[in-house]
């Protein structure tokens, strides 16, 4: 047994040595993929962010329909864009709390005729080609 034992160590001593030879020794090869999600994580959380203040906008009118009765046309356009928002993001949130939905959803979202994604991350042509991120948001 205690041949089985030494052999199993070394066996395991020459795999982690072999392991940490492949391991690069200069870590600046890894700051560019860092930096790259940087950026992604940045301009989606703006996109989060303004997807929330135009959700607080759409209280705000819903609100304000409900108190006059009315809206001008510009705001019922805005309320109707925005409750459109609301209502692709929905059952995104229920095929993503179904088991293996993380898997599930980035391939429905291929595959279906409309667009699960809200208007607050789709980005113009114009702000992709000024801005200096890679076009690797949620599509």
């Amino acid at each position: 047994m205690a041949d089985n034992e030494r052999n199993i160590d070394t066996l395991l001593k020459d795999s982690w040595n072999s392991f940490r030879a492949k391991l690069p020794t200069d870590i600046s090869s890894l700051q560019e993929p860092k930096q790259a999600l940087e950026k992604f994580v940045k301009r989606n959380a703006k996109a989060v962010i303004q997807e929330l203040q135009e959700s607080g906008e759409a209280l705000m009118l819903l609100w304000k329909l409900t108190s006059t009765g009315s809206l001008n046309d510009e705001e019922i356009k805005k309320l109707k864009e925005q409750l459109t928002d609301i209502a692709k993001t929905l059952p995104a949130l229920g095929i993503f709390a179904l088991p293996g939905g993380m898997l599930l959803l980035p391939i429905l979202a291929k595959s279906l005729p409309w667009d699960l994604v809200p208007s607050a991350f789709k980005h113009a042509p114009d702000e992709e080609k000024t801005s200096d991120a890679p076009a690797d948001t949620v599509d």
